[in-house]
């Protein structure tokens, strides 16, 4: 995910706020090593090993995530995936 804005954003936070499937996972990382214009983060949304009992086929979710930047408080991510 890139970021940019005209004030300052090294100092940005990320932090999961709700999520309509409780087994699915978001983790957000700055990369260190990214040189470009603003600010480059991995995402990563994954069921961790062992969360369901049973196979999903069908597995949706929406996370929403709250941040400090000065342009966009609030991302929404959505998702479908299929855990076996």
């Amino acid at each position: 995910m890139f970021v940019r804005s005209e004030e300052k954003t090294e100092d940005l936070y990320f932090k999961v706020v709700d999520s309509t499937n409780e087994h699915v996972k978001l983790k957000v990382v700055r990369d260190e090593k990214y040189t470009g214009k603003g600010e480059r983060y991995k995402v990563t949304i994954a069921v961790p090993p062992g969360e369901l009992k049973t196979a999903d086929s069908s597995g949706r979710a929406e996370i929403f995530v709250e941040t400090n930047h000065p342009e966009l408080k609030m991302l929404k991510f959505r998702t479908k995936y299929l855990a076996y």
